[in-house]
């Protein structure tokens, strides 16, 4: 059946069979269908295009006091953009104008394409209630804010929830490509957010809660492929707005591949001043570290991956924090790999650490990122909160990250973390991260505070001799370490590769390593320790290499020969954290001590004993085409 336009004051129901609504306009709202106060519109297999209206709701409009718009398997727009709906103001498709607690509008399996508004909402623009589930919102184009959605719903309205849909290659000439949401509290679980674009921030998704502190949440989502001209290529959460990323059961949320452009954060931009908190709780290893990470706002939960996102004129390839007084605790999730920015954090950069803002990094893992200047910092972290407790990171992996373009005693600094004003660490694992010009592990800024516990460096590089290949600190730095494994680190000089943990003592060079609390190992005696219990030069930690030794994070697990098992606090447990960065109880009071770094056998008799494979193969001669027989034998 055919229909021009609908006004529609009471009841209308569709059935089975396909209703199409096209080429309409309408002075006012609902270039389609008006749907009016005291009204109920249900329909199913609707399609309605090629309308417009020099108000709200190019395609519908669903007014203030209406009783009911619930739309089944049909199609909101055309086939291209020249057949959508088009909307003078807001809501190209549809313009949910409600802004009561009920009734709710209800999309199921509903397409939402190729509309556009001259300001606000290209698909949709809703005030009020709205469901939206399986479907997709799809080539939509807004000229200011929410290519695909834009949701003002205040209270006691309220927010979108969204299951199951795609939302993808939409477009806004300001924010919120894909979605804007100015109120907060929408609710993403499944589907896609992907190929949408922003003309300033926020390509995916731009949240600017005001100024009820509410976060949107992400669950099961895949954040891909969109592109922001300034910052927050995936998501940028602004204002007083929050933010939740975490796996909907075993489908995770990813981001990946987006991009600033220019600015910041390729795949989030965080910067407000909300006081929401995150969904879960961490707590602190124990013993010497007793910070529990701070209630924050930007929460990147289980489940959660960041990779492959750029921001190639800035900072925060996978994640910027800026501005405000924001916090954000990242637990059980991974950033990288192949996260890049330009300038500073390829992974994670916290750009105001000293202004206000706390970073917690707890069972995860930073791997594979990088910075391409050569005078970039931070391939994997920058940043750091300066008050005490300072930022944290607790029983994770920085790993692998670089400044693959940094030069021989210049300034490309820190590939696995570059200090800028402060964190407590507790068992932690900094491995194979390389390519800088000095601090292949860590490098500590003049005004940077480290409380190092347990942790274990190793595989670390840097390219400038004594540039300390695991850790370098600024002359006038403060930093402590206590029970922590410096070993296998190296420079990797034009006159050849030369093992250097700490880059020697100040009076060598212009360094200053940790001061020691005692019950570190220090293989290369590069770092200058000398309290009780540190173990220099001739002693073996015996390192295993990166792996999965079981726990949420990879480790570099001890050898038998180890010397470091045992090794710390011998004379005071406490010294000790509870668990190890598995969270393996390290059974420090029975024991009476602990394993020096991040890996501890808790007291079961040695570490990993290194195996010995052999080959053999019978018969040792054969013709061509013959079969052999491989014996393998495992020894050790």
């Amino acid at each position: 059946m055919l229909f021009r336009s609908i006004d529609n004051k009471g009841t209308i129901t569709t059935g089975a069979t396909a209703s199409t609504i096209y080429g309409n306009t309408a002075h006012g709202d609902g270039g389609g269908i008006d749907n009016e106060s005291g009204a109920s519109l249900t329909a199913t297999g609707l399609v309605v295009y090629g309308n417009s209206s020099s108000a709200a709701g190019g395609g519908i409009a669903n007014e203030s006091g209406a009783l009911a718009l619930s739309l089944t398997n049909g199609t909101i727009g055309g086939a291209s953009s020249t057949s959508g709906n088009v909307a003078t103001t807001t809501g190209g498709g549809i313009a949910n104008l409600v802004t009561a607690v009920s009734p709710l509008t209800t999309l199921s399996g509903e397409t939402v394409t190729w509309n556009s508004a001259t300001t606000l909402g290209g698909g949709i623009y809703s005030l009020g209630p709205l469901s939206v589930t399986n479907g997709s919102i799809s080539n939509n184009t807004a000229t200011t804010a929410g290519g695909g959605l834009y949701s003002d719903a205040a209270s006691p309205a309220a927010p979108p929830t969204l299951t199951g849909v795609t939302i993808n290659s939409n477009q806004a000439g300001s924010t919120g490509g894909g979605i804007a949401d100015i109120i907060g509290g929408l609710v993403m679980t499944s589907g896609s957010l992907s190929n949408n674009s922003a003309g300033t921030d926020g390509g995916g998704a731009w949240i600017s809660a005001i100024p009820t502190n509410n976060n949107d949440t992400f669950s099961g989502v895949t954040i891909s492929g969109n592109t922001a001209h300034t910052n927050g290529g995936g998501i940028a959460v602004e204002a007083d707005g929050g933010l939740v990323l975490n796996a909907s059961g075993s489908t995770p949320t990813t981001v990946t591949s987006n991009s600033a452009t220019t600015g910041n954060g390729g795949g989030l931009y965080l910067t407000s001043t909300a006081s929401a908190t995150c969904t879960t709780s961490p707590s602190a290893p124990g013993g010497p570290s007793s910070f529990a990470p701070a209630p924050a706002n930007f929460c990147v939960e289980a489940g959660t991956t960041i990779s492959s996102d750029s921001a190639p004129g800035g900072n925060g390839g996978g994640i910027a924090l800026e501005g405000g007084t924001g916090t954000l605790q990242i637990t059980n999730s991974t950033v990288g790999p192949s996260n890049f920015a330009l300038t500073n954090g390829g992974g994670i950069e916290d750009g105001t650490g000293g202004t206000g803002q706390q970073m917690s990094i707890v069972n995860s893992t930073v791997t594979g990122n990088n910075v391409q200047s050569a005078t970039g910092k931070g391939g994997g972290i920058y940043g750091g909160f300066g008050t005490s407790p300072l930022s944290l990171i607790y029983d994770s992996t920085i790993a692998t990250n670089s400044i693959p373009n940094a030069l021989a005693g210049g300034s490309g600094n820190g590939a696995g973390l570059y200090n800028l004003y402060g964190f407590t660490m507790t068992n932690d694992t900094i491995y194979g991260n390389g390519s800088a010009s000095f601090g292949g592990g860590i490098f500590n800024n003049v005004s940077g505070k480290l409380v190092l516990t347990n942790l274990t460096f190793s595989a670390n590089d840097v390219k400038t001799s004594l540039g300390g290949a695991g850790f370098w600190g600024a002359t006038t730095d403060t930093s402590t370490s206590l029970g922590s494994i410096f070993a296998g680190d190296s420079d990797f000089t034009a006159s050849g590769n030369v093992q250097d943990e700490c880059g020697g003592t100040a009076s060598v060079t212009p360094n200053t390593p940790p001061a020691s609390l005692g019950y570190n190992l220090d293989q290369e005696h590069t770092c200058g320790f000398g309290s009780a219990g540190d173990q220099t030069g001739s002693n073996s930690a015996a390192l295993q290499g990166l792996a999965s030794n079981g726990g949420p994070t990879q480790t570099d697990a001890l050898g038998g020969t180890s010397t470091a098992i045992g090794g710390d606090g011998i004379s005071n447990s406490s010294d000790c954290p509870t668990v190890d960065q598995r969270g393996n109880a390290r059974i420090a009071l029975s024991r009476g001590k602990c394993d020096i770094g991040a890996y501890d056998t808790g007291g079961t008799g040695g570490g990993l004993t290194p195996t010995t494979t052999t080959v053999s193969v019978l018969p040792t001669s054969v013709a061509p085409g013959a079969s052999v027989t491989y014996t393998a034998t495992v020894s050790g």
